[in-house]
């Protein structure tokens, strides 16, 4: 049975949450309200967070020495500052939203007579919608299931969750309109090699890719400017996450001990999974069309030679990358790193957990057995994903 003070502070901030979104527009006293609202879903948020850490320290839970107790003081210590982090990240930005809204609007009115960005438009958010439903669908199931409440309880437990893959899919949706906008650009390029239009028309097109390439290149700042240390620790928190929860499901199964469920293995992971191959996708994607508008360009021939080779200039000085506040790029090789690690550090826990005689080590034996583990993470791979 779920503890009733952690259903009702879940329905509080999720109520919070939802008239921050109902309320949310291009108004800026209304942006600050919604941000506000934002703020305080953080703020309940660690709370609930803190109080099983505090807990955990107060009545000495970790004197029973069992080794995945301090993998769950890891994964609280992460949730903290990460959602301290995005706290402190949404009141310092609270301002710059609606100027980021206002670039975004600024370049979708450019497209709008536009079938194509249209259609390209409707199934990222039908995409998103539908994965939308399909998680909270199965977080229902799997709270309904474990905790054996009733479904409208169940449906305020899930709701938070629901909260937590929208505000991740607000990063992502923004990135996927930036390379909606490339293809458009890709796909005018293209058409204007197919049909060898005159001249005056291909440099319409190319000034026109100069003048968006430049808007798109200053929205990719302020993504990373406004989201780029949040992102930074949600990578950390989520790699701690599936090391620790997959470490537990593990003991599970070796020493038939319940520490996490099937059910909730499964709701975390596949969480997880799905908000970082979303996001690593979309910004793989929006690389992959600089690319493919760089080559576009050099096939337009010896037409507007300067113009091609200013623009190919502006393209190689300002590339469009997203990045965790400069620490390492967002694209499938920092996500293949990721997995790599996490893999590396699970077979490190559990080869460090079925050490012989564990049971009966001394302080001194258990000290040496953590320096070992520490000098095993230091001299590991984990820097070459930075």
């Amino acid at each position: 049975m779920i503890p009733i003070h952690i259903i009702i502070s879940k329905f509080a901030f999720g109520i919070l949450r939802v008239m921050g979104y109902l309320l949310h527009s291009p108004n800026r006293s209304i942006a600050v309200f919604s941000f506000t609202m934002n703020a305080l879903h953080f703020a309940f948020t660690s709370i609930l967070m803190c109080v099983p850490l505090f807990l955990e320290i107060q009545y000495n839970i970790l004197d029973n020495n069992d080794f995945w107790s301090y993998i769950g003081i890891s994964i609280h210590i992460s949730c903290c500052c990460t959602i301290l982090v995005c706290l402190a990240e949404t009141f310092r930005n609270r301002d710059k939203h609606p100027i980021f809204i206002e670039k975004l609007a600024e370049l979708n009115d450019n497209c709008r007579k536009s079938e194509i960005f249209e259609r390209k438009l409707y199934k990222v958010i039908w995409k998103y919608l539908i994965i939308t439903i399909i998680a909270v669908i199965l977080a229902f199931h799997v709270m309904k299931l474990k905790y054996e409440i009733a479904p409208i309880l169940a449906f305020f437990f899930v709701y938070s969750f629901s909260m937590m893959i929208t505000r991740n899919f607000q990063f992502t949706v923004a990135i996927d309109l930036l390379k909606i906008h490339l293809e458009v650009l890709n796909m005018k390029l293209e058409k204007q090699e197919k049909y060898h239009k005159n001249e005056w028309n291909i440099e319409e097109i190319l000034l026109e890719v100069k003048k968006t390439y430049e808007k798109i290149h200053d929205a990719t700042t302020m993504i990373n400017r406004y989201r780029g240390l949040s992102a930074l620790f949600i990578s950390t928190l989520y790699s701690v996450m599936i090391v620790g929860i997959t470490y537990c499901r593990l003991v599970n199964f070796l020493k038939n001990v319940q520490i996490i469920s099937n059910a909730e293995f499964i709701l975390n992971l596949s969480t997880m999974l799905i908000v970082l191959l979303t996001t690593v996708n979309s910004c793989q994607a929006v690389s992959e069309e600089v690319n493919d508008l760089l080559m576009n360009i050099h096939k337009l021939g010896n037409k507007n030679l300067s113009l091609i080779q200013h623009i190919s200039t502006q393209i190689h000085q300002n590339p469009i990358k997203f990045t965790a506040m400069g620490f390492y790029d967002i694209n499938y090789r920092t996500l293949s790193s990721l997995l790599a690690n996490s893999i590396m550090y699970i077979m490190i826990l559990v080869q460090f957990d079925q050490t012989p005689k564990q049971d009966q080590m001394t302080v001194v034996d258990r000290r040496q057995n953590w320096i070992k583990f520490f000098d095993t993470i230091k001299n590991s791979t984990i820097l070459n994903f930075i």
